[in-house]
């Protein structure tokens, strides 16, 4: 038996993880491309979409228009820019 999706009970968590592969994978390769070792790229990521799950729930904006990630862009290229 195929269970059936359900869209309308997700919880606001579930939605702001959802939209963060992206970004994630984006910074991943990105990072490993640069130089980085995958443990430096990895922990980069993870502290980027930290951040970004943070600031979008600090704006109390609704889920359904994504995530708020370009308010942690600068720290990103900052970050990225010291560890090279």
């Amino acid at each position: 038996m195929v269970s059936k999706p359900i869209y309308g009970k997700r919880s606001v968590c579930q939605g702001i993880i959802l939209a963060l592969g992206i970004f994630f994978s984006a910074v991943l390769c990105g990072t490993l491309l640069r130089g980085l070792s995958l443990v430096q790229a990895s922990q980069l990521a993870m502290q980027f979409e930290s951040r970004v799950i943070i600031s979008t729930l600090a704006t109390k904006a609704d889920p359904k228009f994504g995530v708020t990630y370009t308010t942690e862009l600068p720290w990103l290229l900052q970050t990225l820019s010291e560890l090279i």
